[in-house]
């Protein structure tokens, strides 16, 4: 038994290894595998081969798209020339004029710069639209003064709201049933035109501007008239108003757009 005592306490001195220190720090653990990545691709979220530091990897915008650009208030569209009238001193510049904007546009002054074929500036043609609605399309015929033999090739069209020195609160006419009366005789160079126009002012008008294109069967502008009628227009009562087109064939005519507004 004596035998037995002293070996156990052997073991229990040698056999287990000296206690540890208290002032050894532990081992630190092995680090754990990498987890997977998103979506499952080795790739995923790592800029692409080739990609420099800091740039944006292929597919990602690396600026804001640029704000979109808002429409004009109005747009001038100019379709063609018409010429020959006044001894071959005044040329119309002709086409449509329309409120882009929500509300009435009470003054427009367009104006649309005349070149030649190589856009030297050769002059400019003008004309004033009155009171025109929302989304409303007039005529244009803006009118281009100039010597004998110049003829203009380009355009460049312009526009300016509220120019100064026209009055700003002139009542508003609205056009009707606008006709093209065309002469019997398909060969003639003139012919009339016929609008029915009502005065939406409180006051009567004494003199009414007109401005009109005349649309081909192809719908395209073969002919111009410009017109101021010195007729009393009361208010708000419809009156049928004629008017002259000269220097477009009756043949080519097949209606008419008509613009009219007070006399300025």
């Amino acid at each position: 038994m004596g035998l037995i005592a002293g070996g156990v306490g052997i073991y229990l001195l040698h056999g287990r290894g000296p206690p540890p220190d208290p002032t050894t720090p532990p081992a630190s653990k092995a680090p754990a595998a990498a987890s997977k990545v998103a979506n499952g691709s080795p790739t995923a979220g790592a800029p692409a081969p080739g990609t420099p530091p800091g740039a944006a990897a292929p597919g990602e915008k690396d600026a804001a798209p640029p704000a979109p650009v808002p429409d004009e208030a109005v747009t001038v569209k100019v379709e063609r020339f018409r010429g020959g009238f006044k001894d071959e001193t005044i040329t119309y510049v002709v086409g449509r004029v329309k409120n882009n904007t929500n509300g009435l546009l009470k003054v427009i002054k367009v104006s649309v710069i005349v070149g030649d074929q190589d856009s030297k500036e050769l002059g400019e043609a003008t004309q004033i639209i009155l009171n025109l609605p929302a989304g409303a399309t007039a005529p244009l015929v803006a009118e281009w003064q100039h010597a004998e033999g110049v003829i203009g090739r380009r355009w460049l069209p312009n526009y300016q709201l509220n120019p100064m020195g026209v009055t700003q609160d002139l009542p508003p006419v609205v056009c009707e049933d606008a006709v093209a009366i065309r002469d019997p005789n398909n060969a003639s160079m003139t012919g009339k035109i016929k609008v029915r126009v009502t005065n939406q002012g409180a006051l009567a008008l004494p003199q009414v501007q007109f401005y009109a294109i005349i649309i081909s069967p192809e719908g395209k502008i073969v002919g111009v008239a410009k017109a101021t009628v010195d007729q009393q227009l009361p208010p708000k009562k419809a009156v049928d108003v004629t008017f002259p087109w000269v220097n477009c064939s009756a043949h080519l005519v097949q209606s008419v757009e008509v613009w009219a507004q007070a006399g300025l």
